[in-house]
């Protein structure tokens, strides 16, 4: 076992791991790369009415499936804003430009949500959702952003720049990110 691969295997999720924040959303983890070997991790979430939308984003190596239990997903696939509602599936191949939210004021959205492969995909929404619940908003900025593009395993894009330029910036500006004490992975979330 790698080095990379141990601290992958310190910090994995287990199955009914349930991560709640401040306003009562949650994440509970269903399938956890573990158990399948890596091939995929299943979230069930449960957004709150008027949950915020975040920058649209593109995965570049996974597949997000999103089926829909309760409520109604507004998404943006594309460019083209939709909704999905009970029993309906979202289906976002790699490479493509969308974001996901609750825009309904008053119920909660519950979805199941696949991510495949799953790469390093729990440790990244443990700290995400760390982040998050810890009221640590700002560290969810330019800096996070260019740690992640460059370092996750399971690169994210952000839609609010071209792709060429995020990579370019990003090899200049992570390792300075890493050196102000912006990290991947923050081990108080995982």
């Amino acid at each position: 076992m790698s080095i990379l691969q141990q601290c992958y295997f310190m910090v994995m999720a287990y199955k009914k791991q349930v991560l709640k924040d401040v306003s009562g959303n949650t994440i509970e983890f269903i399938a956890t790369s573990e158990e399948t070997g890596g091939c995929f991790t299943k979230i069930k979430i449960t957004l709150q009415p008027q949950h915020p939308q975040y920058s649209q984003y593109i995965q570049l190596q996974q597949t997000e499936t999103l089926e829909i239990l309760s409520g109604e997903s507004t998404y943006i696939l594309n460019g083209n804003v939709s909704s999905a509602r009970v029993g309906e599936t979202i289906i976002v191949s790699k490479g493509q430009l969308h974001n996901h939210f609750n825009a309904s004021a008053t119920a909660p959205l519950v979805m199941i949500q696949t991510i495949a492969p799953s790469l390093d995909f729990e440790p990244f929404i443990k700290t995400f959702w760390g982040l998050r619940q810890a009221g640590e908003r700002r560290k969810l900025n330019f800096w996070q952003k260019m740690v992640w593009l460059k370092y996750l395993e399971g690169p994210v894009l952000f839609g609010d720049m071209p792709e060429r330029l995020q990579r370019f910036i990003a090899q200049m500006f992570a390792p300075l990110a890493w050196l102000m004490g912006y990290r991947t992975f923050y081990s108080k979330y995982l």
